[in-house]
């Protein structure tokens, strides 16, 4: 992607089976690991077809967000919470824990659009076993990822977004949080067809004129 090209940010929703990819993503393949926090360039591969990891589960930032509550979002108890973490810190500790991973930096949390980026990784094969015998199930992912975090945090030292954007980011996540509130109990959003009025309603006299207007166009026969 040329620097000159803005990325493409997509957001998705706050469950594990809804992806759009439209850009091309590193898979990062299981392996031991690394001396170096980095992600290993020379075993990662870029996909553009991601109908193979549908499966795969899901890790946002906010999982792991010790400043947010159950209800929105975290999915670790606040002992093992760690403050603002990234997207490539998560992908980072999968990577420690011998699980190959879809790394996707232009995904956003519905909840976080403060902090893009989203983690896919393989729990089980083909066959609904599970790869890692020391991670059987998504809770045991999500607390073994958190462990890892903080030691991430201090290998993998990344760049802040300047106050400028975080307060844009700011202004459109109480944007976004406003509309839903209104769509969910203040009446429909204004671009819903149950916010737009509804044209009059035909006389009997054009609706009949309309009617005799319209006749089925023969496409074919039936036999």
């Amino acid at each position: 992607m040329s620097k000159g090209k803005q990325p493409q940010v997509t957001i998705e929703d706050d469950h594990d089976d809804i992806d759009a990819m439209d850009f091309p993503l590193p898979l990062v393949p299981a392996g031991p690991p690394q001396a170096s926090a980095q992600l290993p360039k020379d075993r990662v591969n870029y996909v553009t077809d991601d109908a193979a990891f549908k499966s795969w589960v899901c890790l946002y930032p906010a999982y792991f967000d010790r400043n947010r509550s159950f209800q929105k979002g975290r999915r670790v108890s606040h002992d093992v919470a760690v403050d603002r973490p990234k997207a490539r810190h998560i992908a980072e500790a999968v990577s420690r824990l011998h699980l190959r991973l879809l790394y996707e930096p232009e995904k956003i949390y519905p909840r976080d659009f403060l902090n893009p980026g989203r983690v896919k990784v393989e729990l089980k094969d083909d066959n609904g076993q599970t790869i890692s015998p020391t991670v059987s199930n998504r809770r045991a992912l999500y607390h073994r990822v958190a462990l890892l975090l903080p030691a991430m945090k201090e290998e993998v030292v990344l760049d802040e977004p300047d106050l400028d954007a975080v307060e844009a980011g700011k202004q459109l996540q109480e944007l976004m949080e406003n509309r839903s509130k209104f769509g969910l109990g203040g009446g429909p959003p204004m671009d819903t067809p149950e916010a737009i009025e509804p044209p009059p309603a035909p006389t009997k006299k054009s609706a009949k004129s309309a009617k005799s207007k319209k006749k089925p166009k023969r496409t074919g026969r039936l036999v």
